[in-house]
């Protein structure tokens, strides 16, 4: 239900949202209910709600033990994972990769699997299966990874450059959830693209974008609600006829994907709980007019508080990166601070010298997904694999703690909030300064 969604939206600390009573008074100023009553109502919801919620997760928390959940399973490792099992071979067929193309890719899969190649890392393309007439690019996005600029269509090209048609290609995007890729991913890379880290800008927003030509051939699968069941209900079946220790560790990954989808799923009772709860809280009566009307005054309010909930975001955010800069700027004068505010990409950069060149320690959040991270950028001009490669000391330590990953952009980087951002940016540049 739409009100369920909005409900988990705004779901923050009770003092910040009387902070907003003097914007919702301007708002509510011809009607009866004044500010304080508005928010008082709201937030009775939201209790209720958030009590539902914490319940569920409660219940959640008894799913069956995975070694994999105690390891460190990031999107390569789990591309890895799910690689080796498209490409079991037996019999002289790809019986599982077979499986696959029937259930999700059906009749627009209308080319023969004669001898596959399966790969993790090409062009950076998290897995990547090529035949001689067809080639399938899987982007895994199961730990919430932003979206790189212009990335799939990175991809599509690296695969028009070997010879493979449009026609020929196909895009899997795999996300946890229902996530969807972002605009700037589909777009054909530019000379300007370069140096811009924005999204839907007015200058890029017109530059062709192949979405809508690889309609077709795209498919978004969740984890949770695709390859999970994918997994339990043909894949493990199939193995446990064929291959007892395959079938032992397919489990372990089972439990391993249920702990990760599970935890905030609500099912249909749960769903239909938290209804029945609005409905008493709302006053329901037999007359639908009457609960329409009810739904969409409460929706109204909502919105206005979500409104300005937003608003006071934004500015804690620009309070928080200005705090840590400050505090960053005042402890190491040596060092260069970089702000770079904006509506999508929210950046900080730290710039340092280290080993002859100069490199950043970046704090970044992606606005739409609400997400921070952290982590070692490259000097200006230079790739991120020549980075992996100078610096191998560096970049290898911090991929080898708990909760690092890599990507296109960044040799290393982890997902932190900004409260730990100030200890965590000091301790990396400190590492690098004991490490020169």
């Amino acid at each position: 239900m739409y009100i369920c969604g909005e409900l988990n939206h705004i779901m923050m600390d009770k003092d910040r949202v009387f902070e907003i009573f003097k914007f919702v008074e301007e708002f509510k100023r011809n009607e009866t209910d004044n500010a304080s009553t508005v928010i008082s109502n709201i937030w009775r919801i939201l209790d209720k709600v958030r009590e539902l919620k914490e319940r569920h997760r409660n219940k959640k928390r008894e799913i069956p033990f995975s070694v994999l959940s105690f390891a460190r399973i990031d999107e390569e490792a789990n591309s890895r994972i799910l690689k080796e099992i498209l490409s079991i071979r037996r019999n002289n067929r790809y019986e599982f990769f077979e499986m696959f193309v029937r259930s999700f890719l059906g009749d627009s899969f209308d080319h023969s699997i004669k001898n596959p190649k399966f790969s993790n890392e090409e062009h950076r393309i998290d897995i990547l299966v090529k035949d001689s007439d067809y080639a399938i690019i899987f982007e895994n996005k199961i730990r919430g990874a932003v979206d790189q600029k212009n990335q799939l269509a990175r991809y599509i090209e690296s695969m028009q450059k070997e010879g493979y048609t449009n026609e020929k290609i196909f895009v899997v995007y795999l996300p946890l959830d229902d996530h969807e890729p972002s605009d700037c991913s589909w777009k054909k890379p530019q000379e300007c693209c370069r140096n811009c880290r924005q999204e839907n800008t007015d200058k890029c927003r017109d530059f062709y974008s192949y979405r809508e030509e690889f309609e077709p051939r795209y498919l978004r699968l969740s984890f949770s609600d695709d390859i999970l069941p994918w997994i339990k209900e043909e894949v493990i079946p199939e193995c446990k006829v064929m291959d007892q220790q395959l079938y032992t560790a397919l489990i372990q990954y089972k439990v391993y994907l249920e702990t990760l989808s599970r935890y905030d799923e609500l099912n249909d009772t749960e769903k239909m709980e938290i209804k029945d709860q609005l409905r008493g809280m709302l006053k329901f009566t037999d007359n639908d007019f009457e609960n329409h009307s009810l739904v969409v005054k409460q929706l109204r309010d909502l919105r206005t508080v979500a409104d300005q909930l937003e608003s006071l975001e934004f500015e804690a955010r620009e309070n928080c990166v200005k705090d840590i800069s400050g505090r960053l700027q005042s402890e190491y004068p040596d060092c260069k601070v970089q702000l770079r505010p904006d509506k999508h990409w929210y950046f900080f950069g730290l710039h340092f010298q280290f080993r002859g060149k100069m490199y950043r320690i970046g704090l970044e959040e992606n606005v739409s997904q609400k997400r921070v991270y952290y982590g070692f950028l490259p000097p200006s001009g230079m790739k991120v694999a020549d980075v992996k490669e100078e610096i191998s000391d560096i970049v290898n330590h911090y991929m080898s703690l708990s909760g690092f990953h890599s990507s296109a952009v960044w040799p290393c980087y982890k997902y932190i909030s900004y409260a730990e951002a100030l200890d965590a940016i000091k301790e990396m540049l400190t590492y690098c300064k004991e490490h020169e």
